[in-house]
């Protein structure tokens, strides 16, 4: 079925689907079926629920130098910027091999319950127009990319990869008209307090910005409508953050799980 029979299919299953959209109704049946899900998790509300958070986890895409700066930070021992170099190629292919997950269980959620907007990490509301507009450029971009092996060509190509990852599975899916918005859940003054990366390359955490940072996120949530849909890292646990009226579930997909492992092993290694 081509894109456009999609699209006339989801537009005719489209309309909300009482079920997901009603908080008081349990949603771990209806995600759970869903290819590529591993595990949902519900933080039930304590009283009537009258929201929903649907936190699809994350695996996302940050720079080689901030990966760099991580790495290091973990490991005790010396690590060669060739070895940086191999372990980000495989850093960047698991998360292609999550936004294609994620992609998935967006699509169904769009097909079979209506979800016509996503919350994406990584933004402001003062962002969302530029947001936009990167979406439209790799959408025009992808219909003329270069096809062939020249030093330009590749480093072209390489950097439309690198804002694919970017945007990630909610901009993919903006930019093929599946999903109508990609909306923000960040405010940009804590977001670049929360940077771990300090100006001397070392990674330090500040678990008070971090706090209220998410609080600022479950803020933007709620505004959001009854039940929102964000794809969020899965470093974050929004359970703390959240009012007792709202219900809070964490979607965890087959890739990440894989992913989240793997990083934990290569560590145990470094140890």
């Amino acid at each position: 079925m081509n894109l456009r029979a999609w699209m006339l299919l989801a537009a005719f299953l489209g309309s909300d689907d009482p079920d997901f959209q009603n908080p008081a109704h349990p949603v771990e049946p209806l995600l759970s079926q869903i290819p590529g899900v591993e595990s949902v998790k519900v933080v039930k509300a304590r009283v009537q629920p009258t929201h929903r958070i649907v936190h699809l986890l994350n695996w996302h895409f940050i720079p080689r130098k901030m990966f760099a700066s991580d790495l290091r930070d973990q490991s005790d021992k010396p690590i060669s910027d060739g070895e940086i170099d191999r372990r980000y190629v495989g850093f960047l292919a698991e998360v292609e091999k999550v936004q294609h997950e994620q992609a998935v269980l967006i699509r169904a959620m769009i097909q079979q319950h209506g979800v016509r907007r996503v919350h994406y990490e990584g933004f402001s509301k003062s962002e969302v127009a530029a947001f936009r507009r990167l979406v439209v450029a790799l959408r025009n971009f992808e219909k003329h990319k270069p096809k062939g092996d020249s030093p330009i060509e590749q480093f072209l190509l390489g950097e439309f990869r690198a804002d694919l990852l970017r945007v990630g599975a909610p901009g993919r899916l903006m930019m093929s008209g599946e999903l109508d918005e990609v909306l923000p859940i960040d405010d940009i003054t804590l977001l670049k307090a929360a940077n771990p990366v300090q100006a001397d390359g070392t990674v330090r955490l500040d678990w008070e910005i971090i706090e209220r940072r998410e609080d600022a996120m479950v803020k933007h949530l709620l505004e959001g409508g009854q039940v929102t849909v964000v794809v969020l890292g899965g470093a974050h646990d929004l359970s703390n953050n959240i009012p007792k009226s709202c219900e809070y579930v964490r979607v965890k997909t087959r890739r990440y799980a894989e992913a989240a492992e793997g990083i934990l092993e290569s560590v145990s290694k470094d140890d």
